[in-house]
């Protein structure tokens, strides 16, 4: 072990196995045990099996732990996760998990896709899910029951198509919607041309129905 309290200048290799000092300012320390250190600062290339520092560390040079466990390149301000090529001020190549909420402030996308396809965001007071510039404009919700099957689709400027148990069931039109199956209605319905096929039971309401 190698206690120092006061000044040290080591012009050639120093081999500790345990190092503890106060404050510690180098170019380059190789270390194959323990450094404790109060405060440290790097300037070079640091090498070190247990790197303790319980006060301030200053890093002038990219920072490495492990094989691309963690990158911190210093001189774009960005950190790589399983990556020593961060593209972005965080870039992470795997499965994260939050354990608490993820805040995002007002008109900031959580952008999905390659071509940045879908945006989820929120103005302030309403929340959008929309198509991104590389979306096709078709958004399918699915329930997850194995197989996944279809519960809405949205295709944009054009049909609205609901699901009942993989079957569609009722989908908009330029003119209207169209249901495929029974429509019952419990209130008043009024429509300007009504087209059915089929078999119908109508109640009068009043005085102006007219059958077929």
């Amino acid at each position: 072990a190698l206690f120092v309290h006061g000044d040290a200048q080591i012009t050639g290799d120093l081999i500790v196995d345990d190092f503890n000092l106060d404050e510690l300012t180098v170019d380059q320390v190789n270390v194959t045990g323990i450094l404790t250190s109060a405060q440290t600062k790097l300037n070079g290339i640091t090498t070190a099996t247990q790197l303790v520092v319980t006060g301030v560390t200053s890093i002038s040079d990219d920072l490495r732990v492990g094989v691309s466990t963690l990158f911190v390149d210093v001189s774009s301000s960005r950190v790589g996760i399983n990556t020593d090529v961060p593209a972005h001020n965080l870039d992470v190549v795997g499965t994260s998990k939050f354990h608490n909420d993820m805040f995002l402030t007002d008109n900031a996308s959580v952008v999905l896709g390659n071509d940045n396809d879908t945006l989820l965001y929120s103005n302030g007071s309403s929340g959008y899910l929309r198509a991104g510039p590389g979306a096709t404009g078709l958004f399918t919700i699915e329930n997850n029951a194995g197989t996944p099957e279809p519960l809405a689709k949205f295709t944009g400027r054009a049909a609205v198509q609901l699901y009942y148990n993989t079957t569609e069931r009722l989908s908009t039109t330029a003119i209207g919607a169209t249901v495929f199956g029974d429509l019952v209605v419990s209130g008043v319905t009024t429509a300007e041309a009504l087209n059915i096929s089929g078999v119908s039971t109508l109640t009068s309401v009043g005085s102006n129905l007219i059958p077929d």
